[in-house]
C-alpha cells in the first residue's frame, strides 16, 4: 500500500509561521498520512526553521505521524552531537523519527558557512553515518578518514528501534549510498521511468520515496503559474527545468501522474507544497485527488 505525507511549511520568504506549521501536521495526521517532513538548510534563498527542534515542536501536537528530516544534512554537524540530538527526537516523539540524510547541493555556501569544504561532502557523510549507527546501536565507533577515532561515547537513550533511513539524492553516489545504509531512497525531480530503473535493479526491496512539487488548481497552467514563482523564490532557478516532474494541475491530472510514480515503484508519495495556502492544498489532496488513484490514505 501506498503511504503518503507531505512538508511542513518551514520556509517562506518571510519568517515561517509556527501556527501554520503546527497546524498542517495535526491535520495531516487527521487524514490519516503516514508521515510529515521537515527539509534543512543552515543558510539558504529563503527563511527557514531547524528541522529538529521544528520536529520536536510538532511531536508535542501529534501522537502517531511519522516525523521526517529530508534530508537532514548530515556531513555539515559532528555525528557524536547529531547522533545524541536525533536520539533525543525520536525518544520524545515515541519513536517516529524518519531520517533523510543527503549532501544537498543547492548552495555550497553552506558548508563554508559551517567551516567546511564543500568538496568533502560524500566522504563526510559516509563517514558520519558509521558513527552515528554505531552509536545507535551500542557499538564502538569505527575509525573514520574524517572523524579519525572517536573515543568510546556511550549516548543514551538510544533509539528503541531501527530509525528509517532515506538516502536523498539523485546521483550514482547517493544511489549507491542508498542501497548500501538505506531503509530507502528519497527522490526528487527523477521520472517514473528512473524511478523504475533503481527499482528493478540496485534499489529492489527498498522503499522508495518522492519528494515532488505539488499544486493542485483547475488547471495545469494556473498550478505552473503558483509552482514558477516558488521554484524561483526558493530555488533560483527556471521552473522548466523542473516542470515535468511536478504534480501540477486538476485533480485528475495530478491523480494520473501519482499513479503513475507508483506504477514506477514509489512506495511513499510526499507532497511539496507550492504556494502559501498549504492547508487547503492538504485538503484538496485528501479529498480530490487521493479517491481517484484508489485504495486508502496509509
Amino acid at each position: 500500500m501506498t503511504a503518503y505525507g507531505c512538508y511542513l511549511p518551514v520556509h517562506a520568504e518571510e519568517a515561517p509561521d509556527v501556527r501554520e506549521v503546527a497546524a498542517v501536521a495535526r491535520d495531516a495526521e487527521q487524514a490519516g498520512l503516514r508521515h510529515v517532513w521537515a527539509a534543512d538548510h543552515l543558510t539558504w534563498n529563503r527563511q527557514m526553521l531547524a528541522p529538529l527542534p521544528t520536529l520536536a515542536h510538532v511531536a508535542g501536537g501529534t501522537e502517531r505521524i511519522g516525523l521526517g528530516i529530508g534530508v537532514y544534512l548530515l556531513p555539515l554537524r559532528h555525528p557524536a552531537l547529531a547522533a545524541k540530538d536525533l536520539a533525543t527526537l525520536d525518544h520524545l516523539s515515541g519513536g517516529r523519527l524518519e531520517l533523510g540524510v543527503g549532501v544537498g547541493g543547492e548552495n555550497p555556501d553552506e558548508y563554508r558557512a559551517a567551516g567546511i569544504p564543500p568538496g568533502r561532502a560524500g566522504r563526510r557523510l559516509d563517514d558520519a553515518l558509521d558513527v552515528v549507527t554505531a552509536l545507535w546501536e551500542g557499538r564502538p565507533t569505527p575509525p573514520t578518514e574524517t572523524f579519525g577515532e572517536l573515543p568510546e561515547s556511550p549516548i543514551g537513550p538510544r533509539p528503541a528501534r531501527p530509525v528509517p533511513l532515506w538516502v536523498g539524492g539523485r546521483s550514482e553516489a547517493a544511489i549507491t549510498r542508498a542501497a548500501r545504509w538505506g531503509h530507502g531512497w528519497l527522490a526528487m525531480w527523477v521520472s517514473p521511468e528512473r524511478v523504475a530503473q533503481e527499482a528493478q535493479h540496485r534499489l529492489h526491496g527498498l522503499r522508495i520515496g518522492l519528494n515532488v512539487f505539488t499544486r493542485v488548481e483547475r488547471s495545469r497552467a494556473a498550478a505552473d503559474q503558483v509552482l514558477e514563482r516558488q521554484v524561483a523564490s526558493a530555488y533560483r532557478m527556471p521552473y522548466d527545468k523542473v516542470r515535468r516532474y511536478a504534480l501540477a494541475g486538476t485533480p485528475t491530472e495530478v491523480a494520473e501522474r501519482i499513479a503513475a510514480y507508483v506504477a514506477a515503484g514509489v512506495t511513499d508519495v510526499v507532497f511539496n507544497f507550492a504556494g502559501a495556502d498549504e492547508r487547503e492544498q492538504l485538503r484538496r489532496i485528501c479529498d480530490d485527488v487521493l479517491p481517484e488513484v484508489g485504495g486508502s490514505v496509509a
